[in-house]
Formats: structure tokens, C-alpha cells, sequence
């Protein structure tokens, strides 16, 4: 089973994290996952939820961007001895992406709601 991939615990299907692309930087914030099979929900646990929603939408996220386009441009024209333009930025959003999507791999997602058992309970 690949990391993209979390198993549903409900019907067992591989349900792909990456539903939307932008579930590399909101599923820390609370995006929600569906099983496209049995249409039971996931969610990371509370705690992570509230940080990742404090990190993405209060703009710290745009901060550490920017202080890794700093770092990683002294970087680069120390390592490859020329000087960087406007592409530095290309450069470090794909990295910090790359970062989210490992973030994104190893999250611990929870269930938060099951159709069967909403169906089960209306009847």
C-alpha cells in the first residue's frame, strides 16, 4: 500500500489523499477525506487540526516561505557560485510543497462520520 493511500476502515478501500491537489497543504488544516466507495469521512485528530489551521490561514506559512526562499537563495549561489534572479522563488515553493506533501503522508487521519452508520441510526 503506497503512503498516498490511507485504507478505509469501514469497507477497506484504498481511499488516495490526494482527492484534490490541494489537499498537500489543507489536509493539516482539517480537509476532509471521503471514501469514495462507502462515504465515510476522515479528518486528522483535533489538536493537529487546530495548528494547521492556525498555520495555514494566519499567514505563518507564507512567512517560513519566505525565509526559506532567503535561506535557500544564499544557499544556491554559494553552492553553484552564480547569482539567482525570480526562479529562486520557483525553486522554494516547489520544496516547501514537497515538505507539505511529506506532512501530508504521514498524517494520522479518524474517522468522523460513517453514512452506513447514519443510515442505521435513522432507521
Amino acid at each position: 500500500m503506497s503512503l498516498l493511500y490511507k485504507k478505509c476502515e469501514v469497507c477497506e478501500t484504498d481511499i488516495n489523499k490526494l482527492q484534490k491537489w490541494w489537499n498537500i497543504y489543507m489536509l493539516i488544516a482539517g480537509a476532509k477525506l471521503k471514501c469514495q466507495n462507502c462515504g465515510t469521512e476522515y479528518k486528522t485528530n483535533k489538536p493537529i487540526s487546530i495548528f494547521g489551521a492556525f498555520y495555514t490561514w494566519s499567514g505563518i506559512s507564507i512567512f517560513v516561505l519566505i525565509i526559506a526562499t532567503a535561506s535557500i537563495w544564499k544557499s544556491f549561489e554559494k553552492i553553484f557560485d552564480r547569482q539567482f534572479g525570480g526562479e529562486i522563488w520557483l525553486y522554494t515553493f516547489f520544496i516547501y510543497s514537497l515538505m507539505e506533501l511529506l506532512v501530508m503522508v504521514v498524517l494520522p487521519l479518524n474517522i468522523i462520520k460513517n453514512k452506513e452508520e447514519g443510515k442505521k441510526d435513522g432507521n
